[in-house]
């Protein structure tokens, strides 16, 4: 009879203890835990090692700051902030590393499409490079230059299924030096492109500007919200 007792009570305990959680938690927050899946209009998430169900405004804890970032939110004061740039910002540079004087294994180039001059690597992205020679280097030495910052033009593309916000960045893979981008004397780390221009076929296009101060080996990384694509070039005067 004991026995009985302790376990009504214990049932009754952990039934209080499920209904108190349940009522603490922001409305519609609670992660469903036998399926993984949040209710419409938030977004799942990992956060100190426990599931959560994530939407603007929610309340936060600044110090997992960059673990809200992989979902697309700042937590800087202590409420859920979006930011589109955010996840995409958040995603690994996986560019290869090469010793310094290893040949440079630079991007293939292909014609993707009638309306585009040569593109570089496997896309869904692309740079389409203007200073290219017969060699397969980018000759920078005869463009302009702006805080020891040589300009490059380069066309990126993209195919039509991937018309989507685009985060670029890059580095050299056999030295220390930045690829930077766009305009002014300290150009900006990264490219962000909002939205593409079209052509008939369908594809996108994005007029850009790359900065290259020293010769070298570099790659690009090119991040949408379904993909993520790396192409390798070689710079020289």
């Amino acid at each position: 009879m004991r026995l009985a007792v302790q376990s009504l009570v214990v049932a009754f305990v952990v039934a209080i203890a499920g209904a108190h959680n349940q009522a603490a938690s922001p409305s519609g927050a609670r992660l469903h835990v036998m399926t993984g899946t949040c209710r419409p209009g938030f977004v799942p998430g990992l956060i100190n090692g426990k599931h959560r169900c994530l939407r603007a405004g929610q309340r936060c804890v600044k110090r997992f700051d960059r673990q809200y970032h992989r979902y697309g939110f700042h937590c800087h004061r202590g409420r859920l902030r979006t930011d589109a740039w955010i996840a995409l910002e958040s995603r690994p540079l996986h560019l290869p590393r090469i010793e310094p004087g290893a040949a440079c294994p630079r991007s293939t180039g292909k014609r993707v499409d009638p309306n585009f001059g040569i593109a570089y690597g496997d896309g869904p992205a692309y740079p389409v490079m203007s200073e290219v020679g017969t060699d397969g280097i980018v000759h920078y030495g005869n463009a302009r230059r702006g805080g020891g910052w040589y300009y490059e033009k380069v066309l990126w593309i993209v195919d039509p299924s991937h018309r989507e916000r685009t985060l670029v960045r890059g580095r050299q893979i056999d030295g220390p030096n930045q690829l930077r981008f766009e305009l002014g004397s300290d150009p900006p780390k990264e490219l962000r492109i909002h939205r593409w221009g079209t052509v008939e076929s369908g594809w996108g296009d994005r007029p850009s500007y790359s900065r290259i101060r020293a010769p070298g080996c570099y790659a690009y990384q090119a991040d949408g919200k379904d993909f993520t694509n790396v192409v390798v070039f070689q710079a020289a005067p």
